[in-house]
């Protein structure tokens, strides 16, 4: 799905919102936000930088630098989400948006 002002979605859709598994594309600031959606909102996801960031109408001043995060792994098995997931509460369209 494209919107008016160049956005762009691609995933999986429920009741025509966005849910499951996608990919959002900033075309204004030149950013992919891969990730998963839950009755069209964004519950967890990964920014990073386009090709053609620096061409963007409003590109973001600095690149996004690269995931340094120590315990990565930890903070996903925490949390609720993730917990839910193991337990096999979950949505079904849901359960491919965990590790």
């Amino acid at each position: 799905m494209s919107t008016e002002n160049g956005n762009r979605y691609e995933g999986r859709w429920q009741k025509n919102l966005k849910h499951g598994l996608g990919r959002f594309y900033h075309m204004h600031t030149g950013q992919l936000q891969e990730g998963c959606w839950v009755h069209d909102l964004c519950v967890k996801s990964k920014m990073s930088d386009i090709i053609i960031r620096q061409c963007c109408d409003l590109p973001t001043q600095y690149p996004i630098p690269l995931e340094q995060l120590r315990y990565s792994r930890k903070i996903l098995e925490e949390s609720e989400f993730w917990l839910l997931q193991k337990i096999g509460n979950i949505d079904k369209h849901l359960k491919n948006c965990i590790d």
